[in-house]
């Protein structure tokens, strides 16, 4: 029996001497979990097919964290705070008036205009609600 577990002591730490990282050994350890389970689950198809959804979709889940971890190392914005820009600039129910000032000036002509634009009216309205938008103005 001690040579058993002596020889036990001497396999493990022989698999523990390979050259690869331990989180190869996690994805090793999650895959015969997995197997393990859909043991437990009866060797069925439906239970095979489950249980690779879960680890299809836990690879996904690796792939989309690696992307983050990639782009923190170049010092790109991260997903969250581009989301919480684009929300930032959702259009307002009335925005601002665009004014537009331009004052050229030519060798011997001297000029100046001012242009203010608004919003126009609805497109579904009829030409006298257009004629008393254009009024109202």
């Amino acid at each position: 029996m001690t040579k058993l577990v002596r020889w036990l002591r001497a396999l493990a730490h022989w698999m523990r001497s390979v050259p690869i990282k331990s989180h190869y050994w996690w994805a090793l350890a999650v895959v015969v979990l997995f197997v393990a389970m859909a043991g437990v689950l009866g060797w069925s198809e439906k239970a095979f097919r489950l249980l690779g959804m879960v680890l299809q979709l836990g690879g996904v889940l690796t792939v989309v964290w690696g992307i983050l971890k990639t782009r923190a190392d170049f010092g790109q914005p991260t997903l969250w705070s581009q989301f919480r820009s684009w929300f930032r600039a959702f259009p307002r129910w009335n925005p601002p008036p665009i004014v537009l000032s331009m004052n050229p000036i030519e060798i011997g002509l001297f000029g100046g205009g001012y242009l203010i634009s608004t919003s126009g009216p609805s497109t579904d309205q009829t030409v006298e609600g257009r004629l008393g938008h254009l009024a109202g103005c």
